[in-house]
C-alpha cells in the first residue's frame, strides 16, 4: 500500500508533514482492517469451537483471553510491518517520487 501511495507521500512530505504523521495515517488504515478482520474470525472461531466442543463428554469453557491476544499480536505484526515499510517510504527523496508526474 506504501508503494501504492508513493504520491501521496512525496506530496504530503513536500507541503511540510512530518514522517510520523505520514507513518500514522498509513498505520490507522491497516490497523482498523486487521482488527475488523480479528473480530469477525473471532465470532467465526467461537461458534465454530463451541459447537465441536459439545460433542466431548469432558469438555472445557472457551477462554475469551485467546481471542484478545490473538487480535493484538495480529494488529501489532501488522503496524510494525506497516511502520517500516511506511518509514522507508518517507525518508525516500519526495522528488523522485514526484518526478514522473
Amino acid at each position: 500500500m506504501a508503494a501504492e501511495r508513493i504520491e501521496e507521500i512525496g506530496i504530503r512530505k513536500v507541503l511540510g508533514a512530518s514522517n510520523f504523521r505520514i507513518i500514522s495515517i498509513l498505520i490507522s488504515s491497516i490497523a482498523r482492517i486487521v482488527m475488523i478482520a480479528s473480530l469477525t474470525a473471532s465470532v467465526i472461531a467461537y461458534l465454530i469451537m463451541s459447537e465441536w466442543l459439545e460433542d466431548f463428554y469432558y469438555h472445557d469453557e472457551i477462554n475469551f483471553w485467546a481471542f484478545i491476544s490473538a487480535a493484538i499480536l495480529a494488529a501489532g505484526i501488522a503496524s510494525v510491518t506497516k511502520a517500516v515499510q511506511s518509514y522507508n517510504a518517507t525518508t525516500a527523496n519526495p522528488i523522485s517520487a514526484l518526478r514522473y508526474e
